[in-house]
């Protein structure tokens, strides 16, 4: 048989939406496959319960056979011939009763158990499974926004702390919960090859058994046809045991290597170390959304790059829309009011600006230093990651301190030329020193406007 589609198991804590896609078409797939499995139930059982009429039916018309010669009929009431022709009738049609019997008993057992089983046990248990899914997603979603509302200030560190909690427990319960609900849809593809061909493979084994036919042949070639159905259905069943086998491992390991990652706070940097070199990253962040001339609000969407664009893409999509062209672009880590964690992008004309918000420090630098490598093109060299790494060395050099320019412009003049001018030396030396801490403290950012341009005094060497 050909191979059979599988949802990813290890994909389920990112819970990204292609995941979420996929899942939709699985889903699809058990409605189309609950649909259909309820029509062939029915049809089914018509055949059952009209072969337990036709036995009952048998056995009645055996017993009138029988009972002809306690009728009184007012004419022919002694035909002796007659009764006898009956009764050989009536023991011939009551063999066949108990023939009708057996195959009604048969084919309870192997025509409707199976898919009985399949329609009561198995649907109705991906049907469960979907339901508590859709409510820990629920309780997921909740808890994402209350923690992304905590306030920055520590006053109130048991709220804090119920907060990360709940946050934990909820996204444990997603994560278990859709890796098992992942686990039984892919089982169903392997169940309903089972639950078509198993009540099939007991109806003509029952219907062969009933009429066995008298050609030899004719019924070596369905014994024949019929081995082979049952070999292949016990093959899928080895496969699928096997299949569940490893699926409840993987879920075993995930369940052991993931629980520290429900902690939504920054993860242990010997453990996950943070990466300024990367030239492409993808997850879930807040983003602002302005809703009025003053107000604004928060919509967690999950955020991808692709080359020089940053992509945005809700759950349940299949594809994702651009947001902004991050080449030549700005970002930078920004204070908001009531969110923790932002940064802000402003494309390279100034005219589109995007506020994000992180779920931990650590992601937020991430962010921040994947776009910045973005938006230098590091991303079009062949190593770009080792490109990045070199970049961002050299920028660390370039901001360790150096002379200033009155040290540089001491170092250059003459032995003897300072001796000319003393009291100008003097009053600069008696400024510098008296420059307030405020004033030191002061920005070359903050002295300066933005776009003022700056005038240099060259020096003549005369």
């Amino acid at each position: 048989m050909p191979g059979i589609e599988k949802l990813p198991i290890e994909e389920t804590l990112e819970d990204s939406p292609q995941t979420r896609s996929l899942l939709g078409v699985f889903e699809e797939d058990a409605a189309a496959i609950s649909n259909y499995s309820t029509q062939l139930y029915e049809a089914m059982q018509r055949i059952y319960y009209a072969q337990n009429e036709l036995s009952a039916a048998t056995h009645l018309t055996s017993k009138l056979l029988r009972e002809y010669d306690t009728q009184r009929f007012p004419l022919g009431g002694d035909d002796e011939v007659m009764s006898s022709t009956l009764q050989q009738f009536a023991k011939v049609i009551d063999e066949l009763s108990s023939s009708h019997a057996v195959l009604s008993t048969q084919l309870a057992d192997a025509m409707m158990f199976p898919i009985t089983q399949f329609k009561e046990r198995d649907l109705k248990e991906i049907l469960t499974l979907k339901e508590v899914f859709q409510i820990s997603s629920d309780d997921h979603d909740i808890a994402n926004n209350r923690y992304s509302r905590l306030s920055k200030k520590r006053d109130n560190e048991r709220v804090r702390a119920e907060v990360v909690e709940d946050l934990y427990t909820a996204r444990k319960k997603q994560h278990q919960t859709m890796m098992h609900y992942f686990s039984s849809l892919n089982a169903l593809q392997y169940k309903k090859k089972i639950s078509l061909l198993e009540p099939l493979l007991g109806y003509m084994q029952a219907q062969i058994s009933f009429f066995k036919l008298g050609s030899e042949n004719l019924t070596q070639q369905w014994e024949d046809f019929l081995a082979t159905i049952g070999t292949s259905v016990q093959n899928v069943r080895r496969e699928m045991e096997t299949e569940v086998g490893s699926m409840q491992q993987t879920i075993q390991e995930t369940e052991d290597s993931c629980d520290p990652l429900y902690v939504p706070c920054d993860p242990d940097p010997t453990h996950t170390p943070l990466n300024r070199n990367l030239t492409r990253k993808q997850g879930y962040l807040y983003a602002r959304i302005k809703t009025g001339l003053v107000s604004s609000s928060w919509e967690r969407r999950y955020f991808f790059t692709q080359g020089g664009n940053l992509m945005v893409q809700g759950r349940g999509e299949v594809a994702g829309g651009l947001l902004m062209d991050i080449d030549n672009c700005s970002v930078m880590a920004v204070d908001s009011d009531d969110r923790r964690f932002c940064f802000q992008i402003t494309s390279f004309d100034g005219k589109k600006v995007a506020t994000l918000q992180a779920e931990s420090r650590g992601e937020c630098e991430e962010w921040i230093s994947t776009i910045n490598n973005i938006s230098k093109r590091i991303y079009l060299s062949e190593n770009a990651e080792e490109l990045a790494a070199r970049v961002n060395q050299s920028a660390l050099e370039a901001i360790t301190p150096s002379p200033s320019f009155q040290q540089r412009h001491e170092s250059m003049k003459p032995a003897g030329s300072s001796k000319g001018r003393p009291g100008r030396a003097s009053s600069i030396s008696s400024v510098g020193s008296e420059i307030s801490p405020a004033l030191s403290a002061l920005s070359f950012d903050a002295l300066v406007a933005p776009e003022t341009p700056i005038q240099f005094d060259i020096i003549s060497p005369v």
